[in-house]
This record gives C-alpha cells, sequence and structure tokens, in this order.
C-alpha cells in the first residue's frame, strides 16, 4: 500500500476502520489503527492490547496509547515528517451523531479526491462534508443498509491491467 500512495496524491493513509486494520496487519482487538507514509507504517492501540499487538503486528511500529489516539498520533505525524493531517469533525450533537453513525453516517466511500458516495438519510453528515468542500453522491440504499452495511463495507478494491488500444 505504502508504494501506492505516490498515485493516490497523499503523503500518507490512516485506516481506523477494525476490519481494513485487520486485512493490512492481521491484529485481531477491539481498538487499532495504522498510519502509512512513505515507507513507513506505525500501528497504534490502547494498553489493553500491547503484548497481543506484538505478536499478530511484529513488522510494524507499534505505538501503545495510554490517553486518546490523537494524543499518540501527534508526535507520529511529525516524527513522520507530515505537517498536517485534515479531520473532518460531525460536529453533531450526542443523539443526532449516534443515530446518524448507526446509519451508517461514517460509512461513506471515497472514489476521488473531495468525491464520495454516501446514504442519502445521513442528512447531517453529508452537509459535514460539504461544507468541508467534498462532494456527497447519494445513493438511497433502503435495502443495502438492511444487513448494516454501507458504500464502504459494500466495496472491494479492483485493480486491473490497462486495455490494450
Amino acid at each position: 500500500m505504502a508504494g501506492r500512495l505516490p498515485d493516490l496524491t497523499v503523503d500518507a493513509f490512516l485506516v481506523t476502520g477494525l476490519t481494513n486494520v485487520r486485512y493490512l496487519t492481521g491484529f485481531t482487538g477491539s481498538n487499532g489503527q495504522v498510519l502509512v507514509a512513505g515507507e513507513a507504517g506505525v500501528f497504534f492501540t490502547d494498553g489493553r492490547y500491547t503484548e497481543q499487538s506484538r505478536h499478530e503486528v511484529p513488522d510494524l511500529e507499534r505505538v501503545t496509547y495510554l490517553g486518546g489516539f490523537g494524543e499518540a498520533l501527534g508526535p507520529q505525524l511529525a516524527a513522520m515528517g507530515i505537517e498536517r493531517l485534515r479531520t473532518i469533525e460531525t460536529g453533531l450533537d450526542p443523539v443526532t451523531a449516534e443515530r446518524e453513525q448507526w446509519d451508517d453516517g461514517n460509512n461513506t466511500l471515497a472514489i476521488a479526491p473531495r468525491l464520495c458516495v454516501a446514504y442519502e438519510r445521513n442528512v447531517e453528515t453529508n452537509a459535514q462534508l460539504e461544507r468541508a468542500g467534498i462532494e456527497v453522491v447519494r445513493i438511497s440504499g433502503s435495502e443495502l443498509g438492511s444487513g448494516r452495511g454501507g458504500p464502504r463495507c459494500m466495496s472491494c478494491p479492483i485493480e486491473r491491467a490497462p486495455l490494450a488500444g
């Protein structure tokens, strides 16, 4: 994955979804994040998983944090020479945020820089993304969502050779 970052025009990639963390690292715990930048990669988890991550993620630098993830991420970004990490806060009240996150408001699929696919029912989350300059392609997903998944969960990366012309 690190070798593809220049093609994607990004300096780093932060993976926080546990399914993707497990796919990339083999980690089976319930709290883990991975930061990939250049040829370097860092695995983050909390103190409950220090030993487990040592066995399951031996090939990456590991950071165990006692406070929040953000406190551990900052120094690692600086050490990797990453000056800025853009995050988009939901800014939603707790009731709305919980409802939209349950309805897969956090399960958007980025299909290009500043372009994503999301369920139309996540009105507030989509509005926050648009305020941040991201175009949102809304899909109804009425039947898709009945299985508790969203556009990101229902996607699969495909790499194909260019067509011979």
